[in-house]
């Protein structure tokens, strides 16, 4: 189980197998406790993987990057060093804007006067400036095998170079205003934009990606909505290509994707510049030409048969706008604290709308849930909201009020490692936003202590207020001093969370957690109706008294819990697996009010159950108001599991 995974990114060099990242793998591993994986794109240069690095590294999502940059031959035919130094700094924003820790090794190459390359000097000057790790490594005798491939001592001298710089690699704190005028560059991929259609994938040096089959005479078209700058393309290249015909609004031409080298299958990668200087397109269209490339091989018999060529990738390019050309959106998840409305979040956005425009502050607060119940929820409300980053607001729970021991503490443990898969796996940021209640023990608050151990190990952002009575108007809420006073903390909190991707890590055996809500399951009994409180929206399965109501899952899950309604009309719900019966509590002092809540039972695994409203009438006295003696009406919103 690794700690960390380091990617090497570069070009052919990189892609040698095994190369020297080959001969550094095992070692690597063993010393940092990390899975290494590399993307070498041998053949293109510089000012074509600017277009596709970005989705490379949101592919593999390291956590350290070593950049080899240098080693194309471009020096041999550009020299435009203003586009250059683009694609160089557009590397180091895709690193810092994702907390990626970042190093460059400048391997050499036999045709470079180093004491009048501009590359170097160009290296020298950004990595002097802005603080990133960087090598250049001198000619030595015997390391290449021509003018930049390695020999095998060659790679082994090589791969301790690469063991040296990586624990050298760091977190880039750049002014992003250094980055203003560097576009966005990015690639369309056509399996993407051209679902359905037969596919070839190429998969050299570690870079493995797919390509749109296109038959000779064959033509594929690709709307643009919003329209926009046509700077490119990858295409297949081998024994079998030709000639491409491209249409791009006024742009027209015609791309030989075959030279003396297509005895062999790669990726070809083409620059329109006529393209990056004009203006949008709203679409593209490409047609394989039937005709047989006149070229001769280097080595090996031309194959004559009728032309398949495949294209991979549309390069387009945006001004840059700041961070994802939008506002980052946070989403805070918590209980009754965060649902208040107006709180301390709402309060907080206002602040962000002043002094943060580019922080969109959202919020899902649902009272009466514990943390072992909201865990379930978490990934529904990721791929729903879509946050950038997501903060959990889970210690005001009862629950922390309680003793500590061994269960407790590793259920806890549980709800923070399976709320880092998830947002591992979606790309989100985490931020841990504990807040005080009345009742705990200061002595022994192994909530707060599980979670500052758990956030130092996985490197995430967390601020812990100390309780201050007179900041609240029961044993949690907030009064309007109070709500100011966490709209702040929260505001540190989200600014600490921009600025940090956690440590990902040692998380391959962390617990899932997932739900089925009603809508999801198959229903007969029962009426639909919607719940509602502080703004969080639910379909309820309404379980009126009298009623057995049938509820069948998708798949058979291990059942663990039930949210359910809490109010003036609920009681006490049985629910029947086979023969097994399960009661549930659903009223307290408290149901003056309607709410939701988790309700644990015996774990069980099925597919489905019975469920019904008990008619009697609850014995718990209200702590105010007149209790509701009508009949009685269960309600479930979604129903628990564990993935096993």
């Amino acid at each position: 189980m690794a700690d960390e995974k380091i990617l090497v990114l570069g070009f052919s060099v990189t892609a040698e197998r095994p190369g020297f990242v080959g001969v550094a793998k095992e070692e690597l591993e063993r010393r940092f406790n990390a899975e290494v994986v590399k993307a070498g794109l041998g053949g293109l240069q510089p000012y074509h993987s600017r277009y596709l690095f970005p989705q490379i590294i949101d592919e593999h999502d390291p956590d350290i990057l070593i950049l080899d940059h240098a080693t194309p031959a471009f020096r041999n035919f550009y020299n435009d060093q203003e586009d250059y130094r683009l694609s160089l700094l557009s590397v180091l924003r895709e690193c810092q804007e994702r907390g990626i820790r970042m190093a460059m090794i400048d391997f050499p190459r036999t045709d470079v006067d180093y004491k009048n390359d501009w590359v170097s000097k160009c290296h020298d000057l950004i990595c002097g400036m802005l603080d990133v790790p960087y090598r250049r490594v001198d000619l030595k005798e015997g390391v290449l095998r021509d003018e930049v491939h390695t020999t095998e001592y060659g790679s082994r001298f090589y791969a301790d170079i690469l063991l040296e710089m990586v624990p050298q690699a760091r977190e880039l704190d750049i002014d992003p205003s250094y980055f203003a005028d560097v576009p966005r560059y990015d690639a369309l991929r056509m399996v993407d934009a051209l679902p359905g259609r037969p596919v070839h994938t190429v998969d050299r040096g570690g870079y493995r990606t797919d390509l749109v089959r296109l038959p000779a005479g064959e033509t594929v078209n690709v709307r643009f909505d919003p329209p926009r700058k046509f700077c490119g393309f990858t295409a297949l290249m081998g024994p079998r290509t030709g000639a491409l015909e491209i249409k791009a609004g006024p742009i027209k031409r015609r791309q030989v994707s075959y030279d003396q080298f297509c005895y062999y299958e790669r990726m070809g990668a083409f620059v329109v510049n006529e393209g990056i200087k004009g203006p949008k397109v709203d679409g593209i269209s490409v047609t394989q030409s039937s005709e047989i490339p006149t070229i001769d091989l280097l080595k090996g018999e031309k194959n004559t048969d009728s032309r398949i060529g495949a294209i991979g990738h549309i390069f387009t390019e945006r001004p840059s706008l700041g961070r994802k050309d939008s506002k980052m959106k946070f989403l805070v998840f918590g209980f009754s604290v965060t649902g208040e409305v107006p709180g301390y979040v709402e309060k907080c956005a206002e602040i962000c709308a002043d002094s943060r425009p580019d922080y969109e502050v959202t919020k899902i607060g649902i009272g009466g849930l514990q943390p072992n119940h909201a865990r379930h929820l978490v990934d529904a409300f990721l791929r729903s909201e879509k946050p950038d980053a997501l903060i959990i607001e889970f210690s005001t729970a009862a629950y922390r009020t309680q003793n500590s021991n061994d269960y407790r503490i590793k259920e806890q443990q549980a709800t923070l490692q399976s709320i880092l898969r998830l947002c591992k796996e979606n790309k989100v940021r985490l931020g841990v936003l504990d807040l005080p209640l009345t009742g705990v023990n200061p002595d022994d608050d192994w909530v707060a202590d599980t979670n500052r151990a758990i956030c130092k190990k996985h490197r995430v952002p967390r601020v812990e207020l100390d309780l201050k009575p007179e900041l609240l108007w029961d044993n949690v809420h907030p009064t309007d001093e109070g709500k100011e006073v966490y709209a702040k903390a929260l505001l540190g909190l989200l600014d600490k969370v921009n600025k940090t991707k956690p440590l990902f890590r040692g998380l391959t055996k962390a617990r899932k957690f997932s739900a089925y809500a009603i809508p999801e399951v198959d229903v007969k009994g029962g009426f639909m109706r919607e719940f509602s409180r502080h703004g969080y929206v639910a379909d309820m399965l309404a379980v009126p008294e009298g009623q057995n109501v049938t509820v069948t899952l998708p798949k058979e899950v291990k059942m663990t819990a039930l949210i359910v309604g809490i109010g003036p009309k609920s009681s006490m719900m049985v629910f029947q697996i086979g023969k097994e019966n399960q009661i549930l509590q659903c009223f307290d002092q408290f149901c003056y009010y309607e709410r939701v809540g988790g309700r644990s039972f015996t774990p069980v695994t099925t597919d489905k159950f019975v469920v019904a409203q008990s008619a009697k009438l609850p014995e718990t006295e209200l702590l105010k108001g007149v209790k509701d003696t009508g009949p009685r009406t269960g309600g479930i919103t979604h129903i628990l599991y564990e993935e096993e």
